[in-house]
């Protein structure tokens, strides 16, 4: 049943944004956050939009770690509305797993690196957005990668 009366036809053919106080992230910056979730953060090293900085060796869960700093080439502009904040990215020294990522206030701690198909994944992760909060721990169960997509699970209903 189609809420206050409103048909399920108009409810499938209609799709229009809903915008609360103007407060929710902008299309470019979910395109951004898609591109290099999680572990795919470390796209962002080839990404001409950041410039580069090494920084000082330290340790990560016990275990030395290298760190890039990552900061914006550009403020934002009308065809690049969003550039990013800065960032930190820190690699485990011996294996150069992403294993720490920081990005003010957030930090997240990558771990449980296994690889699948030559693709090595972070199956565990661990974040918090403020040095109070508990880290919200979150974990893989299972990657499938599929050689093919059947089109028809695109196609509209």
């Amino acid at each position: 049943m189609a809420p206050c009366g409103v048909s399920k036809a108009h409810l499938v053919d209609k799709a229009e944004s809903l915008h609360q106080f103007g407060l929710e992230p902008t299309r470019e910056y979910w395109l951004d956050f898609l591109s290099y979730f999680g572990p795919r953060a470390v796209l962002r090293l080839k990404d001409a939009s950041y410039r580069l900085k090494g920084l000082d060796e330290i340790d990560v869960s016990f275990r030395p770690a290298l760190g890039f700093q990552l900061t914006p080439a550009a403020t934002a502009t009308s065809s690049k509305p969003f550039v990013g904040p800065e960032r930190k990215l820190y690699f485990d020294k011996e294996s150069g797993l992403l294993v720490m990522e920081l990005q003010s206030p957030r930090d997240v701690l990558y771990g449980a690196h296994q690889a699948l198909q030559k693709i090595t994944w972070a199956y565990k992760w661990a974040e918090k957005t403020n040095k109070e909060q508990e880290r919200i721990r979150s974990a893989i169960r299972e990657i499938k990668i599929e050689d093919k997509l059947d089109f028809e699970l695109f196609q509209k209903p």
